[in-house]
């Protein structure tokens, strides 16, 4: 096993090297604001949705009830002449 040991130079920052890093520093932070961007669009949209599905789950459930009170009010109404209707079909009634 060879071991090469290399004394450290401490070199000091060329002008280009500054350049070059101070430049990356606009095209991060204009990545990381792309992508926070992107992240709160998702979450918008994701919101959005689960607004949509709970209003459509409660208009579904008055929708129900609607229906229901109107099948109810239906039967109110045409029940008893219904049953006057078979009362009359029988001959029940005294009137002759």
């Amino acid at each position: 096993m060879n071991l090469t040991l290399q004394p450290e130079i401490d070199q000091q920052p060329t002008q280009s090297d500054a350049q070059s890093k101070s430049s990356l520093t606009p095209i991060n932070f204009f990545k990381a604001r792309h992508q926070l961007i992107l992240e709160s669009q998702e979450k918008f949209v994701l919101d959005r949705m689960t607004r949509t599905i709970q209003n459509e789950s409660a208009r579904g459930q008055l929708f129900m009830a609607s229906n229901l009170a109107q099948e109810a009010l239906y039967w109110f109404m045409w029940a008893p002449a219904l049953v006057y209707l078979i009362y009359v079909i029988l001959g029940l009634s005294s009137r002759a």
